[in-house]
């Protein structure tokens, strides 16, 4: 999931966001991790695969309490099947790609491989305290980094971010947002040439940010603009709240939201500007620009569209966020399917032997009904 926000989010914001001069200063750096940032959009009163795993397939219920019925003896009805067929169906030509980032993955001991019956799986330590998981995943991500896996990222296009996101959604897997109640408020000041970013109340605060408590030295904040008095809508900008030795900016604060129930790899923490001075050129504009003099610029006339404009960038960043929620399904599925197809229950006459789990037709309904539209969604 950091690596989703980071990428689509943040990458995504100063590439579509950015002209430029932004992409000269930030594109590689972002690109390939040199510089760690966050995304900051919401606030507190704002909010904003690997290896395919191994499927059965039964019988309709009826056959499978007959064939009980008939032959308690019988074997389980599961059968296999070319399980490359189906990936190639769901992940088309993606596969190659997954399975590149899976190989490199299962070689490193940072992602935890385990053997199981001749087929190798990665997981994670749960059992780490919230300070090991997340050195673990910058780890992971500066492993993946060396091995050249976000090696020109962004000209790979959104069909790369959804392999990053299969492979490595799987592994680790954190928002609503209403954009127009953003409440943190910037202001310019033309005799410096300089943004003022302010956190005017304890509900402005940037909170949830995924990299904010421990790693990240930079951040694109999302705030409104106000230009001689008249509050010109949320815009962007691109400011430093540590330096390289992870020191925070005297005007900067902030929190660590602490141990979470899960993701806790990610260090999400709280963000608040005190009269944060960034340079006028960090306003990521392409879509509305402010003159040194201080005058609002933009080709965009009508409020709304503007708006529109300014946030239909971040669409495919939303669509990776859905998408990964797919990996926690699917690994849901896989353990409880797996369970029923090892587990017996009950036997349909005396001193015979018992029944699989999934050839209960209550057990069939809760869960292949889910596997059928896991498919489909996928």
């Amino acid at each position: 999931m950091y690596i989703t926000v980071y990428y689509n989010f943040r990458g995504g914001a100063i590439r579509f966001m950015g002209t430029k001069r932004h992409h000269d200063k930030w594109y590689k750096p972002t690109e390939t991790y040199e510089v760690k940032g966050c995304f900051a959009m919401t606030e507190l009163g704002h909010g904003s695969n690997g290896e395919t795993l191994k499927t059965y397939q039964t019988f309709d219920r009826v056959k499978v309490l007959t064939r009980h019925l008939q032959n308690h003896n019988a074997t389980p009805c599961v059968y296999d099947f070319d399980t490359k067929s189906l990936r190639k169906l769901l992940d088309g030509a993606s596969v190659d790609d997954i399975d590149y980032i899976f190989n490199l993955m299962i070689q490193s001991n940072l992602f935890c491989p385990r053997e199981r019956d001749g087929k190798v799986f990665v997981a994670p330590d749960f059992n780490q305290s919230m300070e090991q998981q997340r050195e673990m995943t910058m780890r992971r991500i500066e492993y993946l980094r060396e091995q050249g896996v976000f090696d020109e990222l962004f000209s790979k296009g959104h069909l790369w971010g959804f392999v990053l996101s299969e492979a490595l959604g799987v592994y680790d897997h954190s928002l609503s947002i209403k954009v127009r109640g953003i409440e943190t408020m910037t202001t310019y000041d033309a005799s410096t040439g300089e943004f003022i970013i302010n956190t005017p109340c304890e509900s402005a605060q940037k909170y949830w940010i995924g990299g904010a408590a421990n790693d990240a030295t930079h951040t694109v904040v999302f705030s409104q603009l106000e230009i001689n008095g008249v509050n010109q809508g949320v815009h962007a900008f691109i400011a430093q709240i540590r330096d390289e030795n992870g020191n925070k900016h005297p005007n900067i604060r902030i929190a660590d939201c602490g141990h979470k129930i899960g993701l806790n790899g990610v260090d999400n923490g709280r963000i608040w500007f005190d009269n944060l001075r960034i340079p006028r050129e960090n306003l990521l504009n392409s879509v509305a620009d402010v003159s040194p003099d201080g005058q609002y610029q933009s080709a965009i006339k009508d409020p709304d569209q503007r708006f529109a404009a300014f946030l239909a960038p971040l669409t495919s960043g939303r669509v990776m966020i859905a998408a990964s929620s797919m990996n926690a399904t699917k690994i849901g599925l896989a353990i409880a399917i797996r369970y029923s197809l090892s587990r017996q229950a009950f036997s349909v006459r005396p001193n015979e032997p018992e029944v699989l789990l999934l050839n209960y037709p209550t057990h069939q309904r809760r869960l292949l009904p889910l596997l059928a539209k896991t498919y489909v969604l996928q």
